[in-house]
């Protein structure tokens, strides 16, 4: 009887800490490219077969938003187990593909109202090497809102064909 409460107690605490994480932070399941538990704004994400240090083989690439086209341009995935007034750390691989025409990549947190995705608090690089980001912030929303994370390749405003920005190795961690 002792044996079967902890192995339901310790399958809880798995349950828990996983409901606390970004599902598939790494973009690929089984060494396969994946974008499951992800969502986006305008244009498709890319898989690229190039992952970030100790994060397996594939990444995913998102251009950047712009005025005069697709925006926002934005990879999210909604935090249902996020209460308001939590403070969390999400942390991540960013790079950009190009340097010379690439806004960023950067990863931070967003809100979904009524049906628009809008970052807030945002972290990132310019670099064309992976670059490990972390953020802390205190989630804040709305009744009805839901707290996302949300990857972003920049902003551009005027008539030009911008580099992606590559993300990997996704991570929340908290409540803290």
């Amino acid at each position: 009887m002792e044996r079967s409460f902890t192995t339901v107690l310790s399958f809880a605490l798995v349950l828990g800490a996983a409901g606390q994480q970004v599902y598939n932070g790494s973009f690929e399941v089984n060494g396969s490219p994946s974008l499951a538990g992800w969502e986006w704004t305008c244009e498709d994400p890319v898989m690229l077969n190039e992952g970030a240090p100790n994060n397996g083989d594939w990444s995913v690439l998102k251009d950047p938003s712009h005025a005069k086209g697709c925006f926002p341009n934005f990879l999210y995935q909604r935090l249902s187990d996020v209460q308001p007034g939590q403070v969390r750390t999400l942390t991540g691989w960013v790079r950009c593909l190009l340097s010379f025409s690439c806004p960023g990549a950067y990863i931070g947190f967003g809100r979904l109202s009524d049906g628009s995705v809008t970052a807030e608090e945002m972290t990132g690089s310019i670099s064309t090497e992976w670059t490990f980001v972390s953020i802390t912030d205190t989630i804040e929303f709305d009744p009805g809102d839901t707290a996302l994370v949300v990857l972003n390749g920049g902003f551009i405003g005027g008539p030009t064909f911008p580099s992606g920005a590559n993300f990997d190795g996704i991570e929340l961690l908290g409540p803290q």
